[in-house]
């Protein structure tokens, strides 16, 4: 990739060299994935604590999508797994035990998000991963509230369902970390890079799903993000497209959502799961609190 190429016109080929990439990566098994900054800061601050324990863990990872995609890599890989794929992060952890635990943890504060020079870029990268965080929380509420038996794959799928935009977003990141520094200040422009992101999101986002082993529900919420599902009424993929509008709706997203479509599937949501006005304010008023604490 050239720098050149965003400020020349070339967001398209700039695009596709880098799904080639990726993609490449993933199926040669080498992409790397890198994880937040504020989360490196606090995995290390819990590896230094005598009194760490998995349920600590678990609450540190849940705030982080990338790291989550780690966990559940590894606890779905074929060295660990015994028999079926893991969605839920609580199995996943009991399995790795500890001692993995530590280990992945160790080398995942070694590889962090790049800070972007462009102060906008960091404020959408932080928006992507607060929406993860809002969609994960109100997809867990609404699946046991209309009567899911288990609202863990719904919150997994929820923090998972744009991981292609923040895959792609980190390597765009890295992209710029590479470059010289006169040259990162300039390279592309913010809607450029968001742009680039939200494009990819639809075949990154999959091929990622299935390079790394993670739940095919997650790959489902990707790919079938338009229309719920009316045979499977409670069903997770219902439970993460309904959060989604919601958290579109409350402003809970880096980018600019259609109002109409946003409404529509709410009130279409709200319909299939059987929710009403009070129910779903009663779930919003929550998501402040957990998303930006």
């Amino acid at each position: 990739m050239q720098a050149a190429q965003a400020n020349e016109g070339g967001t398209g080929k700039l695009t596709h060299t880098l799904e080639g990439i990726l993609i490449g990566r993933l199926e040669a098994d080498n992409l790397v994935v890198p994880i937040l900054p504020k989360t490196a800061q606090e995995v290390q601050q819990l590896l230094d604590d005598p009194k760490i324990d998995l349920g600590r863990i678990g609450k540190l990872c849940e705030r982080d999508p990338l790291l989550v995609c780690h966990v559940l890599k590894t606890a779905n890989s074929a060295l660990h797994r015994r028999s079926g794929k893991m969605e839920s992060l609580q199995k996943a952890l009991n399995h790795l035990g500890m001692r993995n635990m530590k280990n992945l943890l160790l080398t995942a504060i070694s590889r962090q998000v790049f800070v972007s020079h462009e102060p906008r870029i960091n404020a959408s990268m932080q928006a992507m991963v607060e929406h993860c965080q809002a969609v994960a929380l109100l997809a867990r509420n609404v699946a046991g509230i209309s009567g899911c038996r288990d609202s863990e794959p719904a919150y997994i799928a929820g923090l998972l369902h744009d991981t292609g935009k923040l895959v792609v977003a980190a390597y765009l990141l890295e992209f710029e970390r590479s470059l010289p520094t006169r040259e990162a200040m300039d390279w592309i422009d913010h809607d450029t890079w968001m742009n680039i992101c939200h494009d990819l999101n639809k075949t990154v986002g999959p091929a990622f799903i299935s390079g790394w082993s993670l739940p095919i529900l997650i790959c489902k919420v990707i790919t079938e993000n338009e229309d719920y599902d009316a045979s499977d009424r409670i069903s997770p993929v219902n439970s993460v497209l309904f959060a989604n509008a919601i958290a579109k709706r409350e402003g809970l997203y880096e980018a600019y959502a259609d109002h109409d479509a946003v409404s529509s599937m709410v009130m279409i949501g709200k319909s299939l799961l059987g929710l009403d006005d009070a129910v779903i304010s009663g779930l919003t008023r929550e998501i402040n609190d957990h998303v930006f604490t």
